[in-house]
């Protein structure tokens, strides 16, 4: 099992974290051993910031964000009214040289074997990404619920992140590596890694 794997479990309880903006993350020779939070288009500050100190304690690595970017237009495919998540994540990987990488989008995303995903990430990449679109509550018709929408973006965050640190999907419901095909399989399913999952972490 790797360091991180080891120590992922105990880092719960590490207090007193903090996060940073970014200032300039364009120009630089050599990949910054540090994550960065990409808002593209508009996303709350506050969902931002919550799921920076989350992500920074779960993976023992200082997450900060940076500026809004705008929602690729390229990216866009008029006859399914989404956005194409590969092309989103081609573009954040040659403009940041962060470690890891998580780009956050209101739009909904999909790839073209599946209707829609929640986000996407390549195993052992730098980059991934989320979609919110389908984790709020108004998507399904219902009352607007901040705290649900939070815990479902940091699930989803974690997830995704999960596979650039080298884990598959788990095929335990309750681990955060379940791939969820709805809305109740991030509901239902935890924040944490199983055992297994944690002994992928490479």
């Amino acid at each position: 099992m790797s360091a991180l794997a080891e120590m992922i479990p105990f880092l719960s309880s590490r207090k007193n974290r903090h996060v940073y903006v970014a200032n300039s993350v364009s120009s630089y020779n050599s990949v910054i051993n540090a994550g960065l939070i990409v808002p593209i288009g508009d996303i709350d500050s506050a969902l931002l910031i919550y799921i920076a100190e989350k992500l920074s304690v779960k993976f023992n690595l200082l997450f900060s964000l940076t500026r809004q970017i705008a929602v690729p237009t390229q990216a866009y495919n008029k006859y399914r009214n989404q956005f194409l998540s590969v092309s989103i994540l081609n573009s954040m990987n040659k403009k940041y040289n962060y470690a890891k990488v998580l780009g956050i989008i209101n739009e909904d995303i999909y790839i073209s074997e599946l209707d829609f995903i929640f986000g996407e990430s390549h195993i052992r990449g730098r980059s991934a990404l989320i979609s919110l679109k389908r984790l709020k509550e108004e998507y399904y018709g219902k009352v607007p619920n901040t705290e649900l929408l939070k815990e479902r973006a940091l699930k989803e965050a974690i997830h995704e992140l999960g596979h650039t640190f080298g884990i598959h999907h788990c095929m335990n419901y309750n681990c955060v590596m379940f791939f969820s095909k709805s809305i109740s399989d991030t509901d239902n399913k935890k924040v944490d890694f199983c055992e297994n999952c944690l002994q992928q972490i490479s």
